[in-house]
Parts: C-alpha cells; structure tokens; sequence
C-alpha cells in the first residue's frame, strides 16, 4: 500500500485526490461503488503503529458521486502525473471543526472504497503546521 504525504495547516482544510483503478487497472467508476467512507486519526508519534481516533472523523460516509468521477480529471492541483485523477474531496471544518488541532503532529486519513463488496484504502499522512 501507497501512503500519501502532505502538509496541512493547523485547523485547516484538506483536499484528497487520487486516480482509483482496480486490480486489473481499470478505472472505477461510480457504479461500481457500494459505500465511501472516512476516519481520521491521530498518530503517535513514538509508536507508529498506535494510533487515536479523531472524534466526529471516524467511519463518516461520503456521497459517492460528489467525490468519484467516472472519467478522468485534470487540474492545477494535480501534480502526480498527467494522467489525471478521478477520486477529489476536501475536508471541511464547516459543520464539524477541523479533526487537525495540534500543530506538529502527523494525522492518518484513511479513505476506504468499497467496490463490488471489496473494500480499497486510500491512505494520506499528513504533518500539521
């Protein structure tokens, strides 16, 4: 498994993006997917494998469809390559605060897709300044 790796601002915003595909490298699109969800954690960081749920970031569902795109996308945020992404959702602290209090730490958010009952993590680290 691939981690991705970012900084944030403490009590920011996150945007998520990635280019889903499946294992015979094809895209998945929005029919394809039963549920997405998210949780984010706190690592600790003498102990990386321990980690602490964020309360109110753990288990959340997300609208398949405002998060999946069936066909590819490019933007200027986009930087892994030039194939583009079809999978963008930022994290907002508009209706529940911001899960990244504590500047200094690393977070783990995992986002996990579940397609044709076969669930897919996508995992981003983040360092909070």
């Amino acid at each position: 498994m691939h981690d991705f790796h970012a900084t944030v601002f403490q009590n920011g915003t996150a945007t998520f993006m990635a280019r889903i595909v499946d294992i015979n490298s094809a895209l998945v699109k929005q029919s394809d997917v039963d549920s997405i969800s998210y949780s984010v954690y706190l690592l600790n960081e003498g102990k990386p494998e321990s980690r602490t749920v964020i309360p109110l970031h753990f288990n959340r569902e997300l609208n398949v469809s405002d998060v999946l795109f069936n066909q590819l996308k490019k933007n200027p945020h986009w930087t892994e390559d030039d194939i583009g992404f079809n999978f963008c959702w930022t994290l907002l602290g508009s209706r529940i605060p911001s899960p990244f209090e504590l500047a200094g730490r690393h977070y783990l958010v995992e986002i996990k897709l579940v397609a044709k009952r076969i669930p897919f993590l996508i995992r981003y680290r983040l360092f909070v300044i």
